[in-house]
């Protein structure tokens, strides 16, 4: 999401989420939706992940009817679960597209080349349900002292 008309967007502190209000007619009500930024900071443009949901409005019309340079009423970022500024490890756990908070995290960790230890530990169904796998790949290998554990609830058997 970028800003409409160009000013700066108030930097988000990595685990955030902004609200998003969508209109879908003139006539109905609107509806509020929470999503977490899943990107690295930046005052020109948020990241949020959507996993639109077989009866979901928001996730159906994010889907289906936003265009590039539509705009979206944001909020500004909010919330208190953040990346936390010392030098211990973290400990980054996630399951599903619950990962979107802490992705941002491992974003600011790996632009600032954290020499911290790193530990991501992450949940999901199995490979296809897995949402952001290679990303974190290739974020958690910029880490010195990055390590990812994922675990799979039903894992598919491999084929050859």
């Amino acid at each position: 999401m970028d800003s409409a008309d160009g000013r700066p967007l108030p930097e988000a502190l990595p685990g955030q989420y902004v609200v998003v209000r969508l209109q879908s007619s003139a006539s109905a009500s609107p509806v509020f939706r929470s999503y977490s930024l899943s990107g690295p900071g930046s005052t020109e443009r948020y990241r949020i992940s959507v996993k639109p949901e077989p009866k979901g409005i928001a996730g159906a019309y994010l889907r289906d009817r936003l265009r590039v340079h539509d705009t979206l009423e944001v909020s500004g970022p909010r919330g208190s679960f953040i990346l936390q500024p010392a030098e211990r490890p973290v400990v980054l756990i996630s399951a599903g597209i619950g990962a979107t908070p802490v992705l941002a995290m491992l974003h600011a960790l790996s632009a600032s080349q954290s020499t911290k230890q790193v530990l991501w530990l992450h949940a999901a169904r199995d490979g296809r349900h897995h949402a952001f796998g290679g990303e974190v790949s290739r974020l958690i290998q910029t880490l010195t002292h990055g390590r990812s554990y994922v675990s799979y609830s039903s894992p598919t058997p491999k084929t050859e």
